[in-house]
């Protein structure tokens, strides 16, 4: 690495723009598998197609336009250099989060809001305890591996713990339990 100071500033914002479009298709990958098992991959597999085929063009045309517009002196570096991350990110989540659900939804007799409700109860959870990374994050200046597993360390525990409380039904708790009890004994 030759300049890590603007490097790794560049190498952060790249994998930021690229976990939300991990995020949205981790999630999706559940309504995948349950539209694949009902038999209707014929039905959102041409979505999911035309996404893969328009990804790498939305990209290029980002690229072009971001390095174009730096070069102009339009945009910064930091803004420019995502611009493949970018168009990736968006047209993978915009297939797999927002037009593939619905899709699936109408072959299965579900309501759009009916795929999307069971994310209701984790986003809270996940917006609650994120003031424990973001306050660290904002308030930390060298950061060394002790702060990084005391963060993360807390922010599990509380994370698990609503967890545990909001977001498994009573159901889901007990077999948990059973599970965990089971290979204890």
């Amino acid at each position: 690495m030759q300049n890590p100071g603007e490097e790794i500033p560049l190498a952060v914002m790249i994998t930021r723009v690229l976990a939300a479009a991990l995020l949205a298709r981790a999630i999706s990958d559940g309504w995948l598998n349950i539209f694949y098992g009902a038999g209707f991959v014929r039905k959102y597999a041409p979505a999911v197609l035309l996404g893969g085929m328009v990804s790498p063009i939305v990209s290029a045309g980002l690229t072009w336009y971001a390095w174009t517009s730096y070069r102009n002196g339009t945009m910064p570096m930091l803004i420019a250099i995502n611009a493949p991350a970018v168009g990736y990110a968006l047209v993978f989540t915009i297939v797999h989060f927002f037009i593939v659900p619905p899709i699936g939804a109408r072959c299965i007799g579900l309501r759009k809001r009916d795929v999307y409700r069971p994310l209701l109860r984790p986003a809270l959870v996940t917006l609650i305890c994120s003031p424990l990374l973001l306050i660290p994050a904002m308030r930390i200046d060298a950061w060394r591996l002790w702060h990084l597993a005391a963060v993360m360390g807390g922010f599990s525990a509380v994370y698990w713990l609503l967890t545990w409380a909001f977001v498994l039904t009573r159901d889901e708790r007990d077999r948990v339990l059973g599970a965990t009890l089971k290979r204890l004994v």
